[in-house]
């Protein structure tokens, strides 16, 4: 910013600017710089991937495909410009577009700097139209891959389910296995599982699993979830009520609120609630996390006061401005932030 300063309107640097603010997830930044850029300076691949990235950040998929079907015009040999537009032009209703972006998705497979995520775009494309066999087959193919991610191996499990597999249920205990001994990876598969109507398994897998493993964070936020997710509240306060989580005390509080308002201890609720938010010390990190789970559990008045104290601090995020302006506009039927935005 401070170089656009110094030399407005310098190409180079308004879109190393863009990038920049776009990998730090600063969308509205990003915009701020593409637009100090004239009218003829536009015309470049680099324009219009940057401005392609705030299109899909704005939910806007087909500006999106438009600007990346610009930059792969400009820049042809442009293998990450080709991956970008068949990522979109393979969920297309055109059965002749999809057909070019598979094949164009295949080709760059075969290229280690783009294997990954080219077979992730064509799984989800198999699972899109129930193609099983040949989403299994890419599954597999991911996982083989040296450098996959735990999420890939998430995603063959997800395969595995939605064709009701008979393998898919020891997949599941493997991966609970192999995942033991990485507190962050588990965290990671029993949020899955709850995200995937399993919960109740997550809770017959807790008394046989160490109690150093499920008794703190990042652990412990799964399983509280997971009782949530299944509407254990016995098992939820007694979970929550005398734990310590250090840093993440104020999830632990507002669990402990929601166990205690569904018991019917609504002024014990509303005490532990306000106990949760102290824990906060008004770090707005901590007070979005609050709204995301009053947000997720329709607490809509709760999440208000949050977001307006997260709006008292000059750092707000445009995300908290907008959910304040969507209470005041439909204060009797309120819309929910996104997590995502938070």
């Amino acid at each position: 910013m401070r170089l656009n300063f110094i030399r407005p309107g310098d190409v180079e640097n308004a879109l190393a600017w863009a990038r920049d603010t776009l990998n730090a997830g600063d969308t509205d930044s990003a915009e701020d710089a593409l637009a100090t850029l004239k009218p003829e300076d536009r015309n470049s691949a680099g324009y219009h991937d940057a401005a392609a990235r705030i299109a899909m950040a704005r939910g806007d998929s087909v500006k999106a495909e438009s600007h990346w079907s610009d930059a792969v015009r400009l820049d042809p040999a442009s293998e990450d410009y080709r991956l970008k537009l068949a990522t979109l032009q393979v969920r297309s209703r055109s059965s002749a577009i999809r057909a070019t972006a598979t094949k164009t998705l295949e080709t760059l497979g075969e290229n280690p700097k783009h294997r990954l995520a080219a077979l992730r775009a064509l799984i989800e494309d198999a699972m899109n139209h129930r193609e099983f066999p040949r989403a299994r087959e890419l599954a597999d193919k991911l996982i083989a891959s040296p450098d996959a991610r735990f999420n890939d191996r998430l995603g063959r499990l997800a395969v595995l389910r939605d064709q009701d597999a008979p393998d898919a249920p020891k997949y599941l205990e493997q991966l609970r296995d192999e995942s033991l001994g990485d507190a962050a990876q588990f965290a990671i598969l029993i949020n899955w599982m709850n995200q995937h109507g399993l919960p109740l398994l997550v809770a017959d897998w807790v008394s046989g699993l160490p109690h150093e493993l499920v008794s703190k964070p990042p652990v412990a936020l799964a399983v509280a979830d997971a009782y949530g997710h299944d509407h254990d509240w016995a098992k939820l306060r007694a979970f929550v009520e005398t734990a310590s989580w250090k840093d993440f005390d104020h999830v632990r509080l507002a669990h402990l609120a929601r166990a205690l308002e569904n018991f019917g201890n609504v002024v014990a609720a509303e005490t532990t609630w306000g106990r949760a938010i102290e824990e906060c010390h008004a770090l707005p990190e901590r007070l979005s996390i609050l709204v995301r789970l009053a947000q997720s559990w329709r607490w809509d008045e709760r999440s208000e006061a949050v977001l307006r104290k997260l709006s008292a601090d000059e750092r707000t995020p445009p995300w908290v401005l907008d959910a304040l302006w969507a209470f005041a506009k439909n204060p009797a039927t309120p819309r929910r932030c996104t997590a995502s935005a938070a």
